[in-house]
């Protein structure tokens, strides 16, 4: 009873303080529930594909680490052919090097034939050799005309020249890095681990040992190169004419701006091309995935939407999944059916 006229004589208190509680509550409940719908809302926006144009297309993983044994063990090759002088028949072969290279540089396309034929008789010269030791020696000869090749590199982006030497030892590497866009002034674009590359492959198959597993560039080397192939393309060898006489005789603004668009698309084909071949040979690679947007800088969009499902279908998860949905859309979006 005591308790019943307490509650009487204080009823309007004891009612808004329930009120006050329930008030509260009843706004917590809303925010709690505001929450899960806030969150389903966000998880919306980061799950739908939003139609995303393509980014950068991705590069290959180089182990760094991989990279400077290998080059470790270039310049120790190359100081100990240094030290100690290769057998003759070996030396003869980058003799026939040289000439061959300083022939193709020389303007005397009559020179050539005279040249590769001097190359193909020290091979055969030295084929006699056990092939273990001859492979090594070969390693050895290769490794002191690429430390040569390097300096004169350097020598050629200080003074702008291009020396008798990287004529004898890099041929027509120069010409070959401008007419793909690499050199700008007398400045090349390629890092140390891509002119080794570069260097290390063109040697190799003027030798014919490109089957040799011994010889071939390991896979960091690859992926070192392939890097370059993937951050600059540029026109096929083959369509470079094409496209000189194209804007020399474009005759307005329009017609330039039509050539370089050309040139663009037919720059992203190549470069699929490129990963392509990148996806042959390093598993690791993203390939359909960088297929996607290299097709959809060209304008390829179909082919583009493929190369995206393949890899969704290949790799529903992961941290490229998102974005090629994304990017699969605005591929649809851009040219896909209606």
């Amino acid at each position: 009873m005591a308790a019943l006229l307490d509650n009487r004589r204080h009823p309007r208190r004891c009612y808004h303080r329930h009120v006050a509680a329930d008030d509260n509550q009843t706004k917590g409940s809303r925010w709690l529930a505001v929450i899960p719908v806030t969150a389903a809302v966000l998880m919306f926006l980061l799950i739908v594909p939003r139609g995303a144009p393509p980014e950068d297309i991705p590069l290959p993983q180089v182990d760094g680490r991989a990279l400077r044994e290998i080059v470790a063990a270039d310049v120790a090759r190359a100081r100990d052919a240094t030290a100690n002088r290769l057998p003759t028949d070996v030396l003869a072969i980058g003799s026939g090097i040289r000439g061959l290279n300083k022939q193709f540089t020389s303007g005397d396309s009559e020179g050539v034939a005279p040249a590769r034929a001097i190359l193909d008789d020290a091979l055969r010269g030295a084929a006699s050799r056990e092939p273990k030791v001859l492979i090594e020696q070969l390693q050895k000869l290769r490794a002191v005309q690429l430390e040569e090749f390097l300096v004169e590199l350097k020598r050629f982006e200080s003074t702008g020249q291009q020396s008798p030497a990287l004529f004898e030892v890099g041929g027509g590497f120069i010409e070959r890095m401008t007419d793909a866009g690499w050199v700008h002034g007398h400045d090349l674009e390629l890092d140390d681990a891509q002119r080794r590359a570069a260097f290390k492959l063109v040697w190799t198959a003027m030798v014919g040992g490109t089957q040799v597993a011994e010889l071939a560039l390991a896979l960091d080397e690859q992926r070192a190169l392939y890097a370059l192939y993937l951050t600059r393309p540029h026109v096929p060898d083959a369509q470079r004419v094409s496209f000189e006489s194209l804007r020399r005789s474009a005759a307005t603004n329009d017609e330039c701006n039509t050539v370089a668009l050309k040139e663009r698309l037919a720059s992203e084909l190549w470069r699929a091309d490129k990963i392509k071949k990148l996806g042959e040979i390093d598993p690791a690679y993203p390939t359909g995935y960088a297929l996607g947007v290299a097709y959809y800088r060209a304008g390829r969009y179909d082919q583009s939407m493929e190369a995206f499902r393949s890899w969704m279908d290949a790799h529903p998860d992961g941290p490229l999944a998102l974005r090629a949905r994304n990017y699969w859309k605005a591929a649809f979006a851009a040219g896909g059916p209606g």
